[in-house]
């Protein structure tokens, strides 16, 4: 995990990119790198837990936490891994990819708006 605070910003957005990418680019990675697709969201659990304790470091606010758990609270909705929603079909059809997908997106988004100037 990312020890300094720009090195962890730039690796949450980038976890966060990754969740968020298409379908399509999100199935390339998984091939790529020879991972099933609860991957995705086990590296989106990993920067949860590096956010939670660099809020209790004082490294991370309020705001800047809640950003980042509530694209977590989306994956602690889906029902776990193996099941139909855990193919790469699914990753392209299912209502909870694409809501994940999205809730990334916008904390994504919101987080480099704040960061840009810190």
């Amino acid at each position: 995990m990312p020890d300094d605070l720009t090195e962890f910003r730039r690796w949450i957005l980038a976890v966060l990119d990754g969740v968020a990418a298409d379908s399509i680019r999100q199935i390339r990675y998984l091939r790529s790198v020879g991972v099933g697709v609860d991957e995705l969201v086990l590296e989106l659990d990993d920067a949860v837990v590096t956010a939670q304790a660099k809020y209790r470091e004082g490294l991370l606010d309020e705001e800047e936490l809640a950003l980042v758990e509530r694209v977590g609270d989306h994956v602690d909705a889906m029902p776990p891994s193996p099941g139909p929603l855990w193919t790469e079909a699914a990753l392209g059809e299912a209502a909870e990819w694409r809501e994940l997908r999205e809730a990334a997106a916008e904390a994504h988004d919101a987080l480099a708006k704040l960061w840009v100037d810190r």
